[in-house]
């Protein structure tokens, strides 16, 4: 999964340094969104979650052209 997001990461922001490797922490308990899609809920396209994300942590000043954040994810992926 980590993976996939930092190739998604690397199409939309070339410009930042991206990790190389990446370790599989241990598999995530299945949740289900059915009761929210119910209520009118629907998934955002991961493109545009990770643009999002992107504008909010340079919004804060967490991010600029030198640094990702994404290491801090991969940080909290593996607990």
């Amino acid at each position: 999964m980590s993976k996939d997001i930092v190739d998604k990461l690397k199409i939309i922001y070339p410009n930042y340094n991206y990790p190389n490797s990446f370790t599989d922490g241990k598999e995530e308990p299945k949740i289900s969104s059915e009761k929210l899609q119910k209520l009118g809920w629907s998934y955002r396209p991961l493109e545009e979650t990770l643009i999002d994300s992107i504008k909010s942590f340079r919004a804060v000043g967490q991010l600029d052209y030198k640094h990702l954040f994404f290491s801090i994810f991969v940080t909290r992926q593996k607990r």
